[in-house]
């Protein structure tokens, strides 16, 4: 798995280069492009956040490019790693 060398917040990993969300995830504001859908199947908590009664499934309708969701309590070096497994991207995984 690539390492986390260069957080700065313009630096986006595409672990889906065509995904429709943004993760701006812990501190240091790594950004993670990810389909919204896989999210949604592997969480709960994503399933009802982007729904139709929150603020960010809201923000997602009728958009032409990706929405950014703050996540600033969050591992980025973890949720990089959850989100590769749920994308299929098996060669961002360490054996």
């Amino acid at each position: 798995m690539e390492e986390l060398r260069d957080n700065k917040p313009s630096t986006v990993v595409k672990i889906a280069a065509d995904g429709d969300v943004i993760l701006v995830v812990g501190p240091e504001k790594v950004k993670l492009r990810v389909h919204s859908l896989f999210l949604k199947a592997a969480s709960k908590p994503f399933s009802v956040m982007f729904g139709p009664d929150w603020k960010e499934g809201h923000n997602m309708l009728g958009r032409d490019g990706p929405v950014e969701l703050p996540l600033p309590e969050d591992n980025a070096a973890a949720l990089k790693l959850i989100c590769a497994i749920i994308h299929h991207q098996n060669n961002k995984v360490p054996q």
